[in-house]
């Protein structure tokens, strides 16, 4: 089994995913200290079009809205414990901090094994793939503005998959670093 893929018993392949119920999710961090925020991403396991991606995204855009108006020097985003799971609602969370809406992509193969390359943007709550399409999570804009300042994106060894993509999204920024050790390569 390829480590990035997971088992599932007989029953389950019958949904897509192990039922709704059965999902643990983390809520995203947020604090404000001495005028620097500080974001800590989980792994988001569940599905990107499930009723629970969309409240954790609305969930943590609530608090974005009530707190970066006391971040005044500053952004750490905490990626180092994210190993993974459903992309696009951690991008739709985090979005709103991207001063660059170019997010990055990935390759994919066709039926006749051509390789297809997926560019994805992130602007005013949606996710789009080369433009022409738009991710299950369409989240409102929020109606605070998020002032671009200086972003550290920390990363390590567990920072997995979609981390890893979460990361990428931040490397292109604006007054954005990464800090850490390697991540676990699985988006390679």
């Amino acid at each position: 089994l390829h480590p990035h893929g997971f088992v599932v018993a007989p029953l389950d392949v019958q949904y897509p995913y192990p039922p709704p119920d059965s999902f643990k999710v983390q809520d995203i961090t947020l604090e404000v200290k001495q005028g620097i925020g500080y974001i800590k991403m989980p792994g988001h396991f569940a599905p990107s079009d499930d009723m629970l991606s969309t409240h954790w995204v609305e969930n943590f855009h609530q608090k974005l809205s009530l707190e970066s108006q006391y971040v005044t020097k500053g952004w750490i985003i905490d990626l180092t414990a994210n190993t993974g799971g459903s992309m696009l609602p951690m991008i739709a969370a985090i979005g709103p901090l991207l001063n660059n809406k170019q997010i990055g992509g990935y390759y994919l193969k066709d039926e006749n094994n051509n390789i297809i390359i997926q560019q994805m943007t992130y602007e005013n709550g949606t996710i789009k793939y080369n433009d022409d399409g738009e991710s299950d999570i369409i989240c409102p804009k929020l109606e605070v503005d998020i002032n671009p300042l200086p972003m550290a994106v920390l990363i390590g060894e567990e920072t997995g998959s979609s981390g890893e993509l979460l990361a990428l999204a931040f490397k292109h920024q604006n007054q954005t670093v990464l800090i850490g050790k390697p991540t676990s390569g699985f988006a390679n």
